[in-house]
């Protein structure tokens, strides 16, 4: 079996059966203390990472086995870089949404409607995972004149009210809350997230 780890050819001789054994050896021996197995290939494959069906999986079987590796710094940067892109296309959404609803074309802005409440708790669920990776005091840590927790509360307070008004059918009112109180507070979020990466 050639074994690859970031790329680089492992050339050690490994007597493990089971991949899940190998991999753990390899975690244990191979990597760094802040490293973690990432992805994952076996045989040109990606494969399901902490499945049973990996862990027992017949190392005979295994012609090629890449790993990737990363560090809990570089995927809280990527989450961050994700988070950027994802508020990119979601500061145009809330506008759009916003616009038909003024519009009367309640039917297709609440389907999209449905898309911005899937985002922001998205977006709340990555925030929660940056401050824990990070290890933020989420009442001392403050961007742009705001805690980490008057942001969090301020999100827990725009989104009932949205939810509220729109429980209530009101189509304008809740255009307004869209256009003018989300779509600052994502805004303001664009700034804050690449200091996060730092």
């Amino acid at each position: 079996m050639k074994i690859y780890i970031n790329g680089t050819e492992d050339s050690s001789s490994y007597e493990h059966a089971k991949l899940g054994d190998l991999l753990e050896h390899i975690q244990k021996e191979k990597l760094q203390d802040d490293q973690f197995l990432f992805k994952i290939r076996v045989n040109e494959e990606n494969i399901e990472f902490g499945s049973d069906e990996l862990k027992e999986a017949p190392t005979e079987n295994i012609h090629k086995l890449e790993i990737e590796t990363s560090t809990m710094n570089d995927m809280v940067n990527e989450n961050i870089d994700n988070a950027i892109g994802y508020l990119e296309r979601l500061i145009p959404g809330l506008e759009k949404v916003a616009t038909m609803f003024r519009a009367g074309d309640q039917q297709e802005a609440n389907k999209l409607f449905v898309d911005v409440v899937d985002g922001i708790d998205w977006f709340s669920q990555l925030g929660e995972l940056v401050v824990q990776a990070r290890q933020l005091d989420v009442n001392q840590t403050e961007y742009n004149g705001k805690t980490l927790a008057d942001r969090k509360q301020e999100l827990v307070t725009l989104t009932q009210g949205v939810l509220e008004v729109h429980k209530k059918q009101d189509w304008v009112r809740l255009a307004d809350l869209l256009e003018y109180e989300f779509l600052p507070y994502y805004k303001d979020w664009l700034t804050v997230l690449p200091q996060l990466k730092n």
